[in-house]
């Protein structure tokens, strides 16, 4: 019997390159396709990058979060995590990244959400806080 274990399962998508590529080609035609049409795939590969290093910033180690926050980037507003409710979880890096992505969706409440969404600023995507590569 094979077995396969979640590193082994992430490690495709652990690398910055594997990562981007993997985040434009697969998830987002499924998950995000309002904007997988909207956008060249080279605009994509840009900012699901800038996502990625925005979420490693953040402490989100592992790709699966590190997927989860990038698709959060795009799906609440760019900085969504600059808001009151997400902004508190993202800043406690002692707690590990699947940990801090399920507290957003149980401890965020209705209204914070809606103040982090109505605030997006989705220029983010295109130029991170956290990173003064322009690269876009």
């Amino acid at each position: 019997m094979l077995n396969i274990t979640r590193a082994q399962l992430d490690s495709r998508i652990a690398t910055e390159k594997g990562f981007t590529q993997w985040f434009v080609d697969k998830f987002m035609p499924d998950e995000l396709p309002e904007f997988y049409a909207e956008f060249t795939r080279e605009k994509l590969l840009s900012c699901a990058r800038r996502a990625r290093r925005t979420a490693v910033h953040l402490g989100f180690d592992d790709p699966p979060s590190q997927a989860h926050f990038a698709g959060l980037m795009w799906k609440l507003g760019a900085n969504f995590f600059f808001f009151p409710g997400f902004r508190e979880i993202a800043k406690d890096t002692a707690t590990p990244g699947p940990l801090r992505i399920d507290r957003f969706y149980t401890q965020v409440t209705p209204d914070q959400a809606a103040d982090a969404i109505l605030g997006a600023n989705d220029t983010l995507l295109f130029v991170s806080p956290f990173d003064d590569e322009d690269d876009a």
